[in-house]
């Protein structure tokens, strides 16, 4: 059932031409032997004229991930990355008879996406559009979309308040807010709490255990990783508060470079099926 959605997807691009070197060279849409997934390093850049032809001539799918672990998205088991983004990664892969291969040498989501403007990679996981990025690569349409959020420090929330209420606080918020360095976060704070003493770390869970202790006022991310944190430990409700956005978005979308605009319509096509995409019910159920 983890390849259910393949014929329809597939029966409505059937079999795709790729222009090679004045040429068509024919990938066929199905009945090839299922390929093995590798998990490499960092590759070289891609040299063909286009990475449609690359995947013609090399037959594989090449895709970034960050090289720290992120469950339920993706993380390394017995020597193998798996995960729920990975198994999309798996299904786009096979729906067009390619070989999977991974690379996890990136240390940052932005270095991600340097990484497909460099043409190093094909498609960049886990990543999120912004006015800055969109200048360097294109993204598909979103396969998950998860309401921004706050996690409060409660006796730091109330200092800060004053007696206000929280939502009047929190629209000219000049607290210390704490994101995910090196990520669209950094963009999003600047434009959503342009007051705010932002403060970057390089993981979430430093983001966690500083709001925990009242270093910082709050974290800000996705509602996902804010709920993440109590789930961990719901004791934390006592001292820690969840606020959502439900007017702000955040998409989770694949990366491709400028140049394939044929792969980013496949994408689209992908993530127009349910087994194409998220929701945020699905990635809380491994941790319940």
């Amino acid at each position: 059932m983890m390849y259910s959605n393949r014929r329809s997807f597939m029966d409505r691009w059937g079999r795709w031409a790729l222009s090679v070197a004045g040429g068509a060279s024919v990938l066929a849409a199905q009945g090839a032997s299922p390929k093995k997934l590798s998990t490499g390093t960092q590759v070289d850049a891609l040299t063909q004229p286009t990475d449609l032809s690359w995947f013609a001539n090399k037959g594989e799918l090449i895709v970034g991930f960050v090289s720290e672990d992120d469950a339920p998205f993706f993380y390394e088991k017995g020597g193998e990355t798996m995960g729920l983004e990975l198994e999309l990664a798996k299904r786009f892969a096979q729906s067009l008879n390619l070989q999977l291969k991974v690379d996890r040498s990136a240390k940052t989501y932005q270095e991600i996406v340097d990484w497909v403007a460099d043409k190093k990679i094909h498609i960049g996981f886990h990543s999120t559009p912004t006015f800055k990025r969109v200048q360097k690569v294109s993204f598909s349409n979103a396969y998950c979309k998860l309401p921004h959020s706050l996690i409060l420090n409660r006796v730091e929330m109330a200092k800060l308040s004053n007696g206000s209420g929280i939502e009047k606080v929190l629209r000219q918020f000049s607290g210390t807010l704490g994101i995910l360095a090196n990520s669209a976060w950094d963009e999003f704070a600047a434009e959503n709490f342009p007051k705010a003493k932002v403060v970057g770390f390089p993981s979430w869970e430093g983001v966690a255990n500083a709001v925990l202790s009242g270093r910082i006022v709050c974290g800000y991310r996705n509602e996902f990783y804010t709920r993440k944190i109590l789930k961990s430990n719901p004791s934390r409700a006592l001292s820690l508060k969840i606020v959502s956005f439900n007017d702000l978005s955040h998409e989770l979308s694949f990366a491709v470079s400028h140049d394939n605009k044929i792969l980013k319509e496949l994408l689209n096509e992908f993530v127009s099926h349910r087994t194409g995409q998220l929701h945020l019910e699905h990635l809380l159920r491994p941790m319940v």
